[in-house]
């Protein structure tokens, strides 16, 4: 199967407004897909879409590759805004309950993913007694009873500290990579997915703007930003020299090249260099530039 989930042309109207328009992604089998833009981009509103939870949505919506909606977001799992925990249970106590009304009841199950959260020492302490990391975990529990093979996430990591964010992070990736389970993870910043997706589709005002792959994780791509007095020509002597070039203030080179070549060609050329610049993007830079050139 090549994918799990896929969508075309899938929009979803509130009034007047979009929450989302024609957006079109593919998750792949046992991957964890990224969802990152601002707060009102489309996150939410793309994942309930998804689950069925938000009526009038449009487009298609494919899931393991068939149009029967029904029958197969029974084999999702999610975790959208606040979990409907009561306060005064018990974690475990939480989960018998919704293991009942799911028509499971499987108190050995109910263990079984609580030590898979690492909640099995907490497993008799009051809901409201929780962290906050401790109830997110507990809300990533819920959303794998039934065994499902897609788990949705909504922000599972907001306003959890920095020890919360690294348990949960592991939790994710042993999941996907011993539970062979595919995970679709929302975020609104950027470097919390970077350690743990392998793509991640940027949302911004309801459209998907681009899909970047991570498969390299934190590795940077060289680049390199220059300035002439003849942008125009320069461009075509570095398309020349096979390199990638983005034109607007300024020249955006993509890729390694000998500083001495490009250097000779310019002075063959009789084009000044005015300003010469090379750093590492890292995958943040450019989801930070995308934004920006929406917005210009």
């Amino acid at each position: 199967m090549e994918y799990v989930v896929k969508t075309k042309n899938l929009s979803m109207k509130y009034r007047d407004k979009y929450a989302i328009r024609d957006v079109e992604i593919s998750v792949k089998p046992n991957e964890i897909y990224g969802l990152v833009g601002k707060n009102g981009a489309g996150k939410t509103t793309l994942m309930k879409c998804l689950l069925g939870l938000v009526p009038g949505s449009t487009g298609d919506i494919k899931l393991f590759e068939s149009n029967y909606l029904a029958k197969n977001r029974a084999r999702m799992g999610a975790l959208i805004e606040e979990p409907g925990f009561f306060n005064n249970l018990s974690g475990y106590d939480n989960l018998l309950y919704y293991s009942k009304a799911y028509g499971i009841g499987d108190k050995q199950e109910i263990i079984r993913l609580l030590q898979l959260v690492k909640l099995e020492g907490a497993k008799d302490k009051k809901y409201k007694q929780y962290s906050l990391g401790m109830k997110q975990r507990l809300g990533i529990a819920l959303s794998l009873l039934g065994d499902p093979e897609i788990l949705i996430l909504d922000e599972p990591i907001n306003g959890i500290d920095p020890e919360g964010i690294v348990e949960i992070r592991r939790l994710l990736k042993m999941i996907a990579k011993e539970q062979n389970k595919t995970i679709i993870i929302s975020s609104h910043i950027l470097s919390e997915l970077e350690n743990i997706a392998d793509r991640i589709a940027i949302l911004n005002d309801g459209k998907l703007i681009d899909v970047l792959d991570n498969e390299k994780g934190n590795n940077a791509t060289m680049i390199t930003i220059i300035s002439t007095n003849d942008d125009t020509k320069a461009v075509e002597i570095l398309e020349q020299m096979g390199l990638e070039v983005e034109k607007s203030k300024e020249l955006k080179i993509t890729g390694e090249f000998k500083t001495s070549d490009l250097l000779r060609a310019m002075y063959q050329s009789n084009i000044e260099i005015l300003e010469f610049e090379r750093k590492h993007e890292s995958l943040e830079d450019y989801y930070l530039e995308r934004l920006e050139e929406k917005n210009a």
